[in-house]
């Protein structure tokens, strides 16, 4: 984040923050980037094969 947050106090505690909308939407991201890294953690320790998305789209017969 590349500037502060604001926070919002309601009897001295943290109630709430305000973002500036690009912090906000970058927070977004890499927390949606974190789900999915866990999401492929767990699905290798399950043992299920996986393949990147390149050979997906070769395998059905689209050039990359």
């Amino acid at each position: 984040m590349k500037n502060k947050p604001d926070f919002i106090y309601r009897g001295n505690k943290p109630v709430a923050v305000i973002l500036k909308i690009n912090d906000y939407e970058k927070l977004l991201e890499d927390l949606e980037d974190a789900d999915d890294i866990n999401y492929l953690k767990a699905i290798r320790e399950k043992g299920i094969e996986t393949s990147s998305f390149d050979d997906y789209l070769s395998s059905r017969g689209i050039n990359v």
